[in-house]
């Protein structure tokens, strides 16, 4: 994506935003599995963790729904930029093969 800028500039926030979810997503997994696996072996679970988990996996969620936006973006601006070059041809040919009959695409 380096070769188109503004590709680049809306990737570079898409990874940003990736970022932030990992910051916030692992975090909020850990606390919400905490009091659970408490519970599971008997002891009394403290849901004040879980809940502080269940908000950071929230904010998790949002930045992963930001990233997967810009990255869609970035994409489009890239493949925007893409054009064939003039007098590339695209050729399909079907026929025999080295391994019998094939179909072949050249472009």
């Amino acid at each position: 994506m380096k070769v188109d800028n503004t590709a680049y500039s809306e990737m570079l926030i898409a990874k940003s935003k990736y970022d932030l979810s990992l910051l916030f997503g692992i975090p909020g997994g850990f606390l919400i599995g905490w009091p659970i696996g408490t519970m599971v072996a008997g002891g009394v679970p403290n849901w004040r963790l879980a809940a502080a988990g269940v908000a950071l996996t929230i904010i998790s969620i949002k930045c992963t729904l930001s990233y997967s936006r810009h990255a869609r973006i970035a994409a489009g601006y890239f493949n925007e930029g893409l054009r064939l070059e003039e007098g590339a041809k695209t050729s399909v040919n079907f026929g025999l093969c080295d391994h019998g009959l094939g179909l072949t695409v050249r472009f």
